[in-house]
C-alpha cells in the first residue's frame, strides 16, 4: 500500500540570511563580529550567493583567511562569478575557493573523485593516499598531508566529522556536490567508475569499481595508478580478479581491495603474482577475514609504503621475508586475533613509523620470531592503538 507524500519546495534564502551565514563562517565565534570595513563588502558578496546556503558556506569560509578590505573586494569583483556554468552558482563558488588553495592541495582535493559518494573517509587512511601517489613530500609527507587535510576541511571541501578525544578530526565524508565539482574539474579521462561493468578506460589512471557485480576490465589497466574495490550487496570471489590485475596492471600505486565489513569474505589467499606490482606503495586488506597468510612474494615489493591488515581474524603468520620491505612506513595488524607474532626480520625496517598492536614474543627467543629485545633495533617509531 502506498502512502502519500508531500514534496516541499524549499524558497532561496534572502540576502540577509545568506549574510548570516557568510559571517559566521568568516567570523568563527559565537561574540565575533565583523569590522564595519570588512561588513559591506561581506554584504555585497552575499548577493552573489543568490539565496544558496552551500554557496554563502562556501565563501564564508575563503573569507576566513582574508582580513583586509582589498582582498575581499579581490572576491567580490572576481570574474569567476560571471562564468557561465551548466552546473550553476555553486559550482562557482567552489571554483573560487579551489583557485586560492596551493597548488599541491588543489591535486590532493581533486584525488578524492575516486572514491565513492556518501563514502565515509579515514583521515589517516586518505592521507597515505596522497603519499602513495606522491603527492606529498618525503619524509615528512605524513605531517604534510595532514596539514593540507586541515586546510581542505576549513574551507569546508569536507563535513560530517568525527572527532577523538584530541580534539582532532579522524573521519569525514565529502558533500555529493562538491565530489561532483572535483570529478567535473578531472574530466572524464582521469577518473572511471564502473556501474555497468562493460567499458573503455584508455585514458583513466584511477579506477573504482562495485564486486557486487562482474568487471570486465579493458586494456587500459595497464596505465591504471589507482585501483579501488568495494562491495555493495553479495561480493563475489576475486581470487582470479586479482592475478588479472597483478598480472597486467604494471605501474599501479593502490590497490585498495576493501572499505566495509561488507567485503569480508572476498578472498581467502593473495596470488603469487602480486610481485609483479613493482611500483605499488598501499596495499590495504582489511576485513578479509577468511585470509589466512600472505604470500612470501609480498615481500618483493620494495615500494610498498603502507599495509592494512585490520580485522584480517584469520590471518596466522606474516610472511617471513618482511624485513626485505625497506620502505614500509605503516603496518596496522589490530583486529588479527590469530596472528600471534612477528616475523624477526620486521626490526630491520627502519624507516616504519606507525605500528599498530604489534606482537613480540617475550616468553622465548627464537631466530625468526619478532621479540621484545628487537625493539632496540628501533631508533623512531609510533607505537599506534
Amino acid at each position: 500500500m502506498m502512502e502519500n507524500c508531500h514534496v516541499f519546495c524549499l524558497e532561496k534564502l534572502t540576502d540577509e540570511d545568506c549574510w548570516k551565514i557568510l559571517r559566521h563562517f568568516a567570523f568563527p565565534g559565537r561574540n565575533k563580529e565583523p569590522p564595519p570595513n570588512l561588513e559591506y563588502t561581506g554584504r555585497q558578496i552575499s548577493t552573489r550567493c543568490q539565496g544558496l546556503p552551500l554557496a554563502a558556506k562556501t565563501i564564508g569560509c575563503l573569507l576566513r583567511f582574508k582580513s583586509s578590505r582589498e582582498e575581499w573586494e579581490k572576491v567580490l569583483n572576481n570574474k569567476i562569478w560571471e562564468y557561465p556554468s551548466d552546473r550553476g552558482l555553486i559550482f562557482n563558488s567552489l571554483l573560487l575557493s579551489y583557485w586560492d588553495l596551493p597548488s599541491p592541495v588543489r591535486r590532493c582535493f581533486l584525488y578524492c573523485a575516486s572514491f565513492p559518494k556518501d563514502f565515509v573517509m579515514s583521515v589517516n587512511h586518505l592521507v597515505r593516499h596522497w603519499m602513495a601517489q606522491g603527492f606529498l613530500g618525503y619524509p615528512e609527507g605524513k605531517v604534510t598531508g595532514y596539514e593540507y587535510f586541515d586546510l581542505l576541511a576549513a574551507r569546508s571541501f569536507f563535513q560530517d566529522f568525527a572527532i577523538n578525544a584530541n580534539g582532532t578530526i579522524y573521519i569525514c565524508k565529502m558533500h555529493n556536490i562538491v565530489r561532483d565539482f572535483a570529478l567535473y574539474l578531472t574530466g572524464e579521462d582521469s577518473y572511471h567508475y564502473s556501474p555497468s561493468y562493460s567499458f573503455s578506460m584508455n585514458h583513466s589512471r584511477y579506477f573504482t569499481a562495485n564486486l557486487a557485480q562482474p568487471i570486465n576490465f579493458s586494456p587500459g589497466i595497464r596505465q591504471l595508478r589507482n585501483i579501488i574495490l568495494f562491495s555493495e550487496g553479495h561480493p563475489i570471489t576475486v581470487e582470479d580478479l586479482l592475478r588479472f590485475i597483478f598480472n597486467r596492471a604494471e605501474v599501479l600505486r593502490v590497490l585498495d581491495l576493501n572499505w566495509s565489513d561488507s567485503c569480508a569474505h572476498l578472498y581467502e589467499s593473495i596470488p603469487q603474482e602480486i610481485k609483479k606490482l613493482t611500483h605499488l606503495r598501499l596495499l590495504n586488506l582489511s576485513f578479509s577475514s577468511r585470509l589466512r597468510t600472505l604470500p612470501e612474494s609480498l615481500c618483493e615489493l620494495l615500494n610498498l609504503q603502507s599495509l592494512d591488515l585490520k580485522g584480517c581474524e584469520s590471518l596466522e603468520k606474516l610472511p617471513d621475508g618482511m624485513g626485505n620491505l625497506i620502505s614500509l612506513r605503516f603496518l596496522r595488524t589490530s583486529g588479527c586475533c590469530s596472528l600471534t607474532c612477528y616475523p624477526k626480520g620486521i626490526g630491520r625496517l627502519t624507516n616504519l613509523k606507525d605500528v599498530y598492536e604489534i606482537s613480540a614474543r617475550a616468553d622465548r627467543n627464537d631466530p625468526k620470531e619478532f621479540n621484545l629485545g628487537t625493539f632496540k633495533t628501533w631508533t623512531t617509531f609510533v607505537l599506534s592503538g
